[in-house]
């Protein structure tokens, strides 16, 4: 019973529960962002990695002696998923980045009439 009840409170599967159900979510809306906005469905990939990331878990709990092996896989899969985020979640960046520098030359505009007021 404790080696279960290890096995399940062990950090790295912790957080394995946790790429893997973001990995989910990223799936979902970025498949509802990808037909809004025309993308090929390279959504797939997450759910892919899904997959590879639960049979590494698997892999890891039966053979605990290639653990290194195995976070170093699921090191690069969480990396090779970046890509297809960029793809749909691009814009944000551009967004986040056009209110910005509107926000600033908003105040600097208003800095200036203020001083002109002066």
């Amino acid at each position: 019973m404790s080696e279960t009840l290890n096995i399940i409170s062990d950090p790295i599967h912790i957080l394995d529960v946790s790429v893997f159900t973001l990995m989910l979510i990223l799936a979902v809306l970025s498949k509802r962002i990808g037909e809004a906005m025309k993308v090929p469905p390279f959504y797939h990939y997450y759910y892919t990695c899904s997959v590879l990331l639960i049979m590494l878990v698997v892999l890891d709990i039966l053979m605990s002696e290639v653990l290194a092996v195995t976070i170093a896989l699921r090191t690069g899969l969480v990396f090779s998923t970046l890509p297809v985020t960029l793809i749909y979640w691009r814009w944000l960046f551009v967004e986040n980045i056009k209110k910005a520098s509107g926000s600033r030359a908003a105040t600097g505009s208003r800095a200036g009439v203020t001083s002109e007021a002066r």
